[in-house]
């Protein structure tokens, strides 16, 4: 898989505060990034890094010449005066791009604002605007189209129909966008980079993701039982879902069940059952912010 953006140790320093702290990552050709963190983590501040939009402290961002990115910040300011196609018309001569009425139908079908073409801009909806933010940077060419919050503030609705649209572009060019919505990035990333406090304290393909956070529900009787477990597997953790139970992180299902239930014996304790739990993007989200201070 193909490079596109290498980035290595980058600092972005506002007077004392390093708002991206050593960040290091790689986005490669045609794949689908979620950024995620907590509101102030560093997002937007990493996405405007990469746009030259602001000027980094320290660290490299290596990406070829002919490489070209495309930024859509969370709220995208239009001339509310002009309609929707004639917004598009002027950006599409502005880029001097050939076969006009090619593109502007394009725009119009993968953004699917057709039968919005003639509406004025001050009289779409937060949706529709949106829409229309994201087929003014599909204009031109792009090999990385970045999004700042694309779904933020939409409805339900709202929120998948850009998602969408986002899924249409996979292997046709890299996406890179930010939510705090846990939901929406494990629906449609193939990759993603969980920033903290400016650090990225997670950055892994959501399939590696997955697959390495397995875990054993493992229930008893008792409060006193769970204790009593939980001081053998101190790394464990108390389910918030189920009484008297504890999450036991594995490797060898197997191995660690015939384990659990000798430990169980040697203390007196009762198992009930062992069940399979695999976590989901917002228990790493929890997981990986808590023990990140």
């Amino acid at each position: 898989m193909e490079n596109l953006i290498e980035v290595s140790n980058l600092v972005k320093r506002y007077k004392n505060v390093d708002a991206v702290d050593n960040a290091s990552f790689v986005i490669e050709r045609g794949k689908i990034y979620g950024l995620l963190g907590p509101n102030g983590a560093g997002k937007t501040t990493i996405m405007k890094l990469l746009t030259d939009i602001i000027n980094k402290t320290g660290g490299n961002i290596r990406c070829e010449d002919t490489t070209k990115i495309r930024y859509l910040m969370d709220v995208p300011v239009f001339y509310e005066f002009m309609k929707v196609n004639e917004f598009l018309n002027m950006l599409i001569d502005i880029n001097k791009i050939e076969k006009k009425e090619e593109r502007l139908e394009y725009l119009l079908d993968i953004c699917n604002l057709k039968e919005h073409e003639n509406k004025l801009i001050k009289n779409l909806s937060r949706g529709l605007r949106q829409k229309l933010g994201i087929a003014s940077v599909l204009v031109g060419d792009a090999d990385v189209l970045i999004l700042d919050e694309p779904v933020s503030a939409l409805d339900p609705i709202g929120r998948k129909e850009i998602l969408d649209i986002i899924t249409s572009l996979k292997g046709k060019m890299t996406v890179i966008f930010s939510s705090h919505i846990l939901n929406d990035i494990e629906k449609i990333c193939d990759h993603v980079i969980l920033i903290h406090r400016g650090k990225i304290v997670l950055d892994e393909e959501c399939d590696n993701l997955f697959d390495a956070g397995k875990y054993l529900l493992v229930r008893t009787n008792s409060r006193e039982e769970i204790l009593k477990l939980k001081e053998i597997y101190s790394e464990s953790l108390f389910s918030s879902n189920y009484e008297n139970t504890l999450e036991i992180a594995y490797d060898d299902l197997t191995k660690t069940e015939m384990d659990i239930l000798k430990n169980a014996k040697k203390q007196g304790v009762e198992v009930i059952s062992m069940e399979i739990k695999k976590e989901t993007l917002e228990d790493i989200f929890l997981k990986k912010v808590k023990s990140n201070g």
